[in-house]
């Protein structure tokens, strides 16, 4: 199954709540305007950093590289209409986040 994770570029700081493979978790998202792009972080509803802060990179997986169990078994996918990385306005415009679960990825 392939989830599209709906997402506001009303902040440049935010968080909202995500079940993922049944699973809740809380993605928060962070602008850098030094770097001029959006960073990730995956927390647990209780609020442990299950994945640091993470660049939002068009088009790559965000959960690849690692193994941890208490991360999703799927894959996080930073998606946008141009194939560039997302920009400060782009979140919910032209730049989406995307789940594909363990089963949709075999």
């Amino acid at each position: 199954m392939i989830s599209i994770i709906p997402l506001t570029n009303a902040e440049s700081v935010f968080h909202q709540s995500v079940s993922l493979d049944g699973v809740d978790y809380v993605v928060r998202f962070r602008w850098n305007g030094r770097a001029s792009r959006w960073f990730i972080r995956l927390e647990d509803v209780e609020g442990n950093v299950l994945l640091g802060d993470r660049k939002l990179v068009a088009d790559l997986p965000l959960l690849a590289h690692y193994v941890d169990g208490e991360l999703p078994a799927g894959e996080l996918w930073s998606m946008t209409v141009s194939g560039e990385d997302a920009g400060l306005l782009d979140l919910g415009v032209d730049a989406a986040l995307m789940y594909v679960s363990e089963d949709s990825l075999a």
